[in-house]
């Protein structure tokens, strides 16, 4: 492998590790990106194996399928027959191969590609001070979506953006590129009706907004994100943070993805 990795003659196009290896790696990959790491164990990415394939209310009301992989265990080296039995919503569940059980199922190549495309950084030109800003290239060459099926990592330019739909209306989705990583998983139904499946592509008032503008990039938290656009007070005199959404309860019927304007203002209602 290292004479391979180092001939010009045999370099392979993208570096092919099986999950042990890429268990292996995260754990190096820690050592330096501490704050990264601890951000990313304090999210939902972080779940285990078992956390997510022995959970009796999600075993119970989905059917467990050859696609679970395609998020749950991108290297997984089996199928779904491999990892949990029985595959049916009766249960008991367990996994087959116990090893597997506090083994993460999104580790970090999941979004990142061991090497990466780009340059090295360039000071900036002293002089002009005020030409700094707009000489900087934006860049986001670090993350990609590693597919199961191909095995290989496809970089966000080369990810598609989807059209999505919102009751027979075309949605303008995010110009991010992230929102083409995110949707990879977070994925919606064939016909692309946001907010279908695991979709979370904003509408409403949210329509266009990028996920990463909400959700801190290795931990997803978002209950910082409200003041990042909104003053404490918003111009319609209320605290956007106290709004009945699901930002606010989980039990709202107002999720905040779809809120629109009409669903907290009553007199908008009335209007003609």
């Amino acid at each position: 492998m290292v004479f391979t990795h180092y001939n010009q003659n045999m370099m392979p196009e993208d570096i092919g590790l099986n999950e042990a290896q890429i268990l292996e790696t995260m754990d190096r990959c820690r050592n330096c990106h501490q704050t990264e790491y601890a951000l990313w164990k304090s999210g939902g990415h972080s779940a285990l194996y078992s956390d997510i394939f022995l959970d009796e209310i999600h075993n119970s009301t989905e059917q467990l399928n050859f696609d679970c992989l395609r998020c749950h265990g991108l290297f997984y080296n089996g199928t779904i027959n491999d990892l949990v039995g029985p595959i049916s919503m009766e249960g008991p569940w367990a996994l087959i191969d116990k090893d597997k059980q506090d083994h993460s199922t999104i580790p970090c190549m999941a979004c990142h590609k061991i090497h990466s495309e780009g340059r090295p950084a360039e000071e900036p030109d002293y002089s002009a001070p005020k030409n700094i800003f707009y000489n900087r290239l934006i860049e986001n060459k670090t993350v990609s979506f590693y597919s199961r099926h191909e095995k290989v990592h496809f970089g966000l330019d080369q990810l598609p953006t989807p059209v999505m739909m919102n009751q027979g209306d075309t949605v303008k989705t995010p110009i991010d590129p992230i929102y083409r990583l995110c949707v990879q998983c977070h994925a919606p139904s064939v016909w692309h009706q946001a907010g279908s499946h695991d979709d979370h592509t904003p509408v409403g008032v949210h329509e266009g907004i990028s996920c990463a503008a909400c959700h801190e990039r290795h931990s997803n938290f978002q209950r910082n994100s409200c003041v990042k656009c909104h003053p404490a007070i918003s111009n319609c005199n209320l605290d956007v943070k106290t709004m009945n959404t699901t930002f606010l309860t989980p039990s709202s019927s107002n999720d905040i993805h779809s809120v629109a304007c009409i669903d907290c203002h009553d007199n908008l209602k009335t209007r003609k």
